[in-house]
């Protein structure tokens, strides 16, 4: 496996999230084979809440020590819209490409860099198993960039929050907007470094089996229980009298 010269031949180019590789691959591949092929997205829209956490971390976190927060000397950088050279598989006549958006970066005093990603969990159980696959698409992303020079990704990790507790303040700080209400309502959690270990071998297996779903011209079998796989059968079953008359 390895990234296309120019003078390759044309394959079929599918691009991939990182994000896919955890949620759509590993809960239900037909619906991922159906993304990949241009087909409507049929899933329950994005808890802004979520966004807000991500955006506030951000603010908090970037160009800040890292020693506060884990066992690193160094600074937290902003993360990066990330794109991949494409890369050709061994064993499917198809191209990926990987594209998404790194949450940090870490500048260590002793030269390294680093990759993080920010997570709000419900536990601390089984994360670096969880999302290693997108941790290592942001570091293939940097190592195989489309456009200008590698960097090497020394190491990854998650920064997990995990809320526990509800807390009031007073007064409300002024930097917020009053009103009638002077209380001011914290959200508190234990903030966790998951380092996770990078596997190189292991993420081009995954890509191989990635391309060998989608190179297939028709769908693999839907994920067990997936609602969409339901629901897109329904309409299917709803359609063939009207089309049949």
């Amino acid at each position: 496996m390895q990234a296309s010269s120019p003078t390759s031949t044309a394959r079929q180019t599918f691009t991939i999230r990182p994000t896919d590789l955890v949620f759509a691959w590993s809960e239900c591949r037909r619906c991922f084979w159906f993304r990949q092929h241009g087909e409507p997205e049929l899933k329950a829209p994005f808890p802004k809440v979520f966004a807000k956490i991500d955006a506030a971390m951000k603010r908090r976190l970037v160009n800040s020590d890292t020693s506060e927060l884990i066992p690193l000397e160094g600074k937290f950088l902003a993360g990066e819209r990330l794109r991949s050279a494409a890369i050709s598989m061994r064993e499917s006549p198809v191209e990926l490409v990987l594209q998404g958006q790194s949450d940090f970066g870490i500048a260590t005093s002793d030269q390294r860099f680093g990759v993080v990603d920010a997570k709000t969990v419900h536990s601390f159980n089984y994360e670096a198993e969880r999302y290693w696959s997108q941790l290592e698409s942001y570091a293939y992303c940097f190592e195989h960039p489309a456009r200008g020079e590698p960097r090497a990704v020394d190491f990854i990790g998650l920064l997990c929050w995990h809320p526990q507790s509800f807390a009031l303040s007073f007064p409300l700080p002024e930097t917020e907007p009053t009103g009638d209400q002077r209380t001011h309502g914290e959200l508190l959690g234990a903030l966790r470094w998951i380092p996770v270990e990078r596997n190189r071998d292991r993420f081009l297996e995954l890509l191989e089996a990635v391309a060998s779903i989608l190179v297939e011209p028709s769908p693999p079998p839907p994920g067990e229980d997936c609602s969409r796989c339901q629901l897109r059968d329904y309409w299917s079953r709803q359609r063939l009298p009207a089309e049949a008359g």
